[in-house]
């Protein structure tokens, strides 16, 4: 019997988070975005569904170590990317605490952003 070594039973794991996690961060980003007449907390949608997309490529790849290189550059573009969107949507943030409800709509928005922020970084800093 094949068996999978831990790091990539996790690896597997956190590629399905970020797949489901992409279903509730477009739901609470694009009403905010509607609603708040603001750019910047939505455009992390775009990174979160390229993470999404990148989650069920990896899944689906059958060669592990064959694109390694590409695979952990994929992996540190999109939580530079990730990370760009959500520190622009903390700076932007403050200007929308007047509603209170918009403000937590954006900011469990947010919260998948920190998720596929997470989950990309921890692929590069821990690869051997």
């Amino acid at each position: 019997m094949d068996r999978q070594p831990p790091v990539a039973a996790l690896d597997r794991v956190l590629r399905i988070v970020t797949i489901v996690n992409f279903i509730p961060t477009f739901c609470f980003l694009l009403p905010y975005a509607i609603l708040s007449d603001k750019v910047v907390e939505p455009l992390g949608i775009i990174p979160a569904g390229l993470s999404g997309l990148y989650g069920i490529a990896s899944l689906l790849r059958k060669n592990q170590t064959r694109w390694r290189l590409l695979w952990i550059s994929c992996d540190a573009f999109l939580a530079i990317a990730t990370f760009s969107f959500l520190m622009a949507s903390w700076i932007d943030m403050p200007y929308g605490w007047a509603d209170k409800r918009l403000t937590m709509v954006g900011t469990y928005g947010t919260f998948g952003l920190m998720v596929n922020l997470w989950v990309p970084s921890h692929a590069p800093l821990t690869s051997k």
